[in-house]
């Protein structure tokens, strides 16, 4: 079958590989996705800070998966458990498990099954939760939440029961006596599907998640997640409650019938019958459906031109595309393309959109996408433009939308997360809603040859061409620092405590429109001490 996601997307969890198809099975991590192909291979995708993405190379034979906080599991049909990322202590069991019937991940500990109903536990052991009661056996079921584990077994008395152990802060470890079909464990509270059909849950109650719907019934899978649960039913049908963060528990519509439904994080993955899937990005960026973007102009009577693509996520051919706009400034944005009107399941193509006015001010309009995606047509996409910003305004109104010193554009913010204020990403050019690279590279030889790939974060440099003397220390800037309000000062130091400002002129290695590669000489300082280090003092005026 192929897939579908749909929740919070700051990091791809929701951005299915263009073509995926012939899924069995899907599992879902805080911030990553994990699909099991018929052919037992596995394929990722999402956040892989901790390397969750990252399949190992070769690895076929899989009949489960299962994924954590920032880990991943598969098991093979041998019997063998394969694990990558990390929980925080140890990914693969020691001594190494074999026998293993089915498999769990939790936060950061993970769960084995084995033939004869014996549960192993590893990772970090918060509150005893990697650790079976002694003497558990004749376990059926396994599942993990945030701080516990839960099993469904038979008890010494012939009862069928299900019960937890590690930590209990919301009542999560409370045993029931009933007859269980399926387990599921969100982060404090837990799905129990009977054999009639039927859900009960227990545990945290703070938004809902373990208060079933009436009259829900004919149910055949369930899914837990960050403070939300999920079912799906018989008919193909799915019902999901709780926290709606980020539109998490909103199925989205057209999406026919299910095969299956997945709760992670803050997103939820379903497996669904064929079908294009239409999708619009802008660099390396996501347009949402419903989203913005903003254009920004130096001063009055210039342009703004952006490239779009239109790529076809899903496993049929995307047909109809056409594009029309709307709006009491429509006339200040002109588009061109797309080139063709069908794509092929992978495909993409490009279309631009051009703001333009002669007056200064704001304009809006919307921009609508059409094709027979069944869920996403029309796709719309809500056109901002301004003129007569800074440089600085200009790049806010394209990373956010205003070109206001406020919210998510302040100076002092750090959207991403990676300690490298917007001001900052500015003067470096970097992505400030998301962890990546400058565009900039100096193909020029490095010692042991290869590429130097300018992060924008000040570097060095150990040789230049021609020169395997120099010591040269290396930055992005941008071309129009002075009118963007911008000092990039250049130090270095023997010793990290005595730092001397480096007058020399740098040297321009690459360049593109905005930004440039600057590479300056560190000479010998002050007293016959070699520069061991180099860091670059950037202001911008208030």
């Amino acid at each position: 079958m192929a897939v579908a996601c749909w929740g919070w997307n700051a990091i791809g969890q929701t951005d299915v590989p263009p073509g995926l198809g012939d899924v069995v099975a899907l599992a879902a991590g805080y911030n990553h996705s994990l699909a099991l192909r018929s052919n037992g291979t596995v394929v990722a995708w999402g956040e892989n800070s901790y390397g969750q993405t990252s399949v190992p190379p070769g690895l076929t034979g899989v009949k489960a998966i299962a994924a954590g906080q920032y880990h991943s599991l598969a098991l093979k049909t041998d019997g063998t458990l394969v694990g990558w990322g990390t929980d925080g202590y140890q990914i693969n069991p020691t001594p190494v498990l074999s026998g293993i019937k089915a498999i769990a991940a939790g936060s950061f500990h993970s769960l084995a099954l084995t033939h004869d109903g014996r549960v192993s536990g590893w990772g970090l052991d918060l509150n005893g939760r990697t650790q079976a009661p002694a003497g558990m056996t004749g376990v059926g079921l396994i599942a993990a939440g945030f701080e516990h584990s839960l099993v469904s077994l038979t008890d010494e008395f012939g009862r069928p029961e299900v019960l937890g152990f590690g930590g209990n802060t919301q009542g999560q470890l409370e045993a029931r006596f009933v007859t269980a079909a399926a387990i599921a464990c969100g982060d404090y509270h837990n799905l129990v599907l009977q054999s009639d059909g039927t859900v009960i849950a227990w545990g945290s109650n703070q938004f809902g998640q373990s208060t079933v719907p009436a009259g829900l019934g004919g149910v055949t899978a369930i899914t837990a997640g960050v403070g939300y649960s999920g079912a799906l039913k018989s008919d193909g049908s799915a019902s999901l409650w709780g926290l709606n963060f980020f539109g998490k528990t909103t199925l989205p519509t057209g999406l026919g019938l299910l095969g299956g439904i997945t709760a992670g994080g803050n997103h939820a993955l379903a497996l669904v019958s064929p079908m294009p899937d239409v999708a619009v990005t802008y660099g390396i960026n996501r347009v949402e459906d419903g989203g913005s973007v903003g254009f920004g102009v130096s001063g009055t009577g210039g342009s703004d031109v952006r490239t779009f693509a239109i790529l076809n996520r899903g496993t049929l051919p995307l047909s109809g595309l056409a594009l029309t706009k709307n709006g009491v400034d429509a006339a200040a944005f002109t588009f061109t393309g797309p080139a063709t009107t069908t794509l092929a399941p992978g495909a993409s193509t490009a279309f631009t959109v051009t703001f333009s006015t002669a007056a200064a001010g704001n304009r809006h309009a919307a921009l609508h996408l059409a094709s027979n995606d069944p869920d996403e047509s029309s796709y719309d996409i809500a056109l901002n433009g301004s003129t007569g910003l800074t440089p600085l305004e200009v790049w806010r109104q394209t990373w956010f939308g205003s070109p206001s010193n406020a919210d998510l554009g302040w100076n002092e913010n750090d959207p991403d997360g990676d300690l490298t204020a917007n001001f900052l990403e500015f003067a470096f050019g970097t992505n400030p809603i998301v962890h990546t690279a400058a565009a900039l590279r100096y193909a020029g030889a490095l010692t042991g040859g290869g590429t130097l790939v300018a992060t924008g974060n000040p570097t060095i440099l150990y040789q230049k061409p021609g020169d395997a003397t120099e010591v040269r220390g290396a930055w992005v800037r941008r071309k129009d620092a002075a009118a963007s309000g911008l000092t990039y000062t250049p130090q270095a130091s023997a010793d990290l405590t005595s730092w001397i400002t480096v007058t020399s002129a740098p040297a321009v290695l690459a360049s593109d429109a905005d930004y440039e590669l600057a590479a300056i000489p560190l000479a010998v300082l002050p007293g016959g001490k070699v520069p061991r280090f180099f860091r670059l003092d950037v202001t911008i005026a208030p």
